[in-house]
């Protein structure tokens, strides 16, 4: 960790404050360069452009006159955020390497893994440049994925944009977010043929939403389920296009379960209410709402 500051803080002592249009200047971090034959970058859709790096080596000063010679690219770009796109100078861009014919590539350059979806942030209200890069230093550091940054110079159609971060986004993959696939399987009308299979399968379960009908008729093979299961129970929600029965029990229900194996939670009962303002919407929506409340 402290090397870490320490590297920052001789970084930042050595950035240029601010370059002007054209002025050639120099600085320790690698400078990517982003060409889009003058076309306005916009929000959206992405627009095609060319990226290229100029960086030679740790250690070694690199110059904004430099042609790129660490990498050399064709991308997709469009502007990302919401505070930097309305409120600040400092817009954030989303980037897609691409090969020679548009289509997606796969891409390493400064060391990162190879992947082909990216992020420029601008850390324009973070005055001190360094809060979210040492925020994901530390968690890398932890154990726990997240993504992996690198301090550059930017500058868009030879105009100097200001210090930016390179960074992954955060996917699943192999080199990034390395989860299971969350397969999503029609099961409506067999849900109670697979309760055995699910338990047998815990190990490969992150996570299962399943929805089940006719409460009224099968409320104790749901509530057996309930009581052998590992999975934890951490939502669950009615369906209302079919009302309650006279003890109140719905005749569908959407339940979440998570594999506690894999997920840090807190073995509770819960007291809110059910639905979720914000979360649960109305299956139906002219249909009254079911509220479920535990004692």
């Amino acid at each position: 960790m402290k090397k870490l500051l320490l590297l920052l803080v001789i970084i930042l002592q050595d950035l240029p404050l601010c370059a002007q249009i054209n002025e050639v200047f120099s600085t320790p971090l690698p400078i990517l360069k982003i060409t889009t034959d003058e076309a306005e970058i916009p929000e959206e859709p992405p627009i095609p452009a060319e990226m290229g790096i100029v960086w030679h080596g740790e250690g070694n000063m690199n110059n904004s006159d430099d042609e790129a010679n660490a990498f050399w690219s064709n991308i997709n770009i469009d502007k990302r955020g919401y505070s930097s796109i309305y409120f600040f100078p400092k817009n954030g861009y989303a980037i897609e390497t691409k090969d020679e014919n548009g289509e997606d590539q796969d891409t390493s350059f400064l060391n990162f893994p190879t992947e082909e979806d990216w992020i420029l942030h601008g850390p324009y209200s973070d005055k001190s440049l360094l809060r979210n890069v040492l925020a994901m230093h530390i968690a890398n550091g932890m154990g726990n994925y997240n993504s992996r940054t690198r301090f550059v110079e930017l500058m868009i159609n030879n105009e100097y944009e200001g210090l930016y971060v390179m960074m992954e986004k955060i996917k699943r993959d192999e080199n990034r977010l390395d989860i299971a696939t969350l397969n999503e399987i029609d099961i409506e009308g067999d849900e109670f043929k697979i309760l055995k299979d699910i338990d047998k399968n815990f190990d490969k379960i992150n996570l299962l939403i399943i929805e089940f009908h006719d409460l009224q008729k099968n409320l104790s093979k749901i509530k057996n389920f309930i009581k052998k299961t590992r999975l934890k129970n951490i939502h669950i929600n009615a369906n209302n296009y079919s009302a309650v029965d006279k003890f109140g029990i719905p005749h569908v229900i959407e339940m979440t379960l998570i594999n506690p194996k894999k997920f840090k939670i807190k073995n509770k009962k819960t007291n809110r209410n059910y639905p979720i303002k914000g979360l649960d919407f109305k299956n139906r929506k002219r249909g009254k709402e079911i509220n479920i409340t535990f004692s």
